[in-house]
């Protein structure tokens, strides 16, 4: 899961403003809700380079492996001009999401690239950077009238691959992008609140977790009773919490037990049993 990176101990949160700066006018059109059925939720633009990807990314919400599963053929979106439109999802069309992390990245083929451009949709770079050099950030909230809200604050804590800050979100949506302010690159994704503050999941994590997924589905890796049967041979005990599998090491006098988490990208592990929460 990572390590601790303290970065701040106020625990105040940033008041949002509306305001056309050029902090705000430089990314309001990357910015988007989504609509699906009755449901609405937040997103932007994305554009993954390396790996050849333009796409929407968003919350686990709205668009989740049970949205998937019913059969998505499309979301209806609305852009930053208030525009309404229909981008088709249709097998195969990929599809990452994941509830451990909190996020659903929609890659969008060309013809919806193509038909994005006319309405001066900009795609948010992904810049590869070391998290722990960030403090200071940013929030861009885009409410359902069109609006754009910046939000600046500083980041409280780091925890493996989450984030805790005190960008105030007055929509209390997910999906907003958070910049660092030192650069203006995008560095996070709004994940959701706890308590006094608001929590993020770092992008690299996110864009390796896409890695690891698309590899996964390349090389067709089947979880079978055969695989399992090796982990309970090693002394480590299966947990099922609703839909979240966990294997817990044994502990003994002195040994601490560690939890481990299977996803659909990869293996994950803390020293506590904070995974169902």
């Amino acid at each position: 899961m990572g390590n601790t990176e303290s970065t701040s101990t106020t625990k105040t949160r940033a008041q949002p403003f509306f305001c056309e700066s050029d902090e705000v006018n430089e990314f309001k059109y990357s910015l988007l809700n989504i609509k699906h059925n009755s449901s609405t939720t937040s997103g932007f633009f994305l554009s993954i380079h390396a790996l050849k990807l333009q796409g929407i990314l968003t919350n686990n919400v709205v668009i989740n492996q049970k949205t998937i599963d019913e059969g998505l053929i499309g979301i209806s979106i609305l852009l930053h001009n208030a525009v309404s439109i229909h981008i088709a999802c249709f097998h195969p069309t990929y599809i990452f999401t994941s509830p451990f992390l909190g996020v659903t990245f929609i890659a969008l083929p060309q013809d919806s690239i193509d038909l994005l451009s006319k309405y001066s949709v900009k795609f948010l770079q992904y810049v590869p950077f070391t998290p722990k050099s960030i403090i200071s950030v940013s929030l861009l909230d885009h409410t359902l009238e069109g609006k754009v809200i910046l939000s600046r604050g500083t980041i409280l804590t780091s925890w493996g691959f989450e984030i805790h800050h005190n960008c105030f979100t007055s929509t209390h949506s997910n999906g907003f992008p958070i910049f660092d302010r030192t650069t203006s690159n995008l560095v996070a994704v709004q994940k959701g609140s706890l308590n006094d503050h608001f929590m993020g999941v770092w992008l690299p994590d996110i864009v390796q977790a896409i890695v690891k997924h698309q590899e996964v589905v390349a090389q067709n890796h089947a979880w079978t009773r055969e695989k399992q049967g090796e982990l309970i041979g090693m002394g480590l005990e299966q947990q099922v919490h609703f839909d979240i599998e966990r294997w817990v090491s044994p502990a003994s006098v002195f040994v601490t037990p560690i939890w481990f988490r299977r996803t659909n990208h990869g293996w994950y592990w803390t020293p506590t049993s904070h995974f169902d929460k």
